[in-house]
């Protein structure tokens, strides 16, 4: 499991030391292409003992053209990472959340600009 210095300080930079006052962030990056990829990052969090309280699942990509001629294992992928991976990491690591009655997902995503051709 790598760490993503970038997204913590971004993270920080942006939206952290300005809100929420003094916390702790720390920024993972997974292949969520690979199935089972949220499995590594629970794992990842439970053997390092670390408290999720907000979850900011940030993953995703889109692709264009027309559907039925785009690439079937892309497109598999694509699902693997902007719905698999954000549900199974987040089954796994809300039951934390309610258990100590504390904790939020956020969700990230973008609209890719443009349309599929008629």
């Amino acid at each position: 499991m790598e760490t993503c210095e970038s997204i913590r300080t971004e993270f920080m930079r942006s939206y952290a030391r300005e809100r929420l006052g003094r916390i702790t962030v720390k920024g993972l990056c997974a292949a969520v292409p690979q199935e089972d990829a949220a499995l590594d990052v629970y794992d990842y969090v439970l053997g390092r003992d670390l408290r999720i309280d907000v979850l900011v699942n940030n993953a995703g990509f889109g692709d264009s053209g027309a559907f039925h001629e785009s690439d079937w294992s892309r497109q598999r992928n694509m699902v693997q990472v902007n719905v698999v991976a954000i549900m199974q990491l987040s089954r796994l690591l809300v039951p934390h959340m309610v258990e100590r009655w504390y904790g939020m997902v956020l969700n990230l995503s973008s609209v890719a600009k443009g349309r599929s051709p008629r």
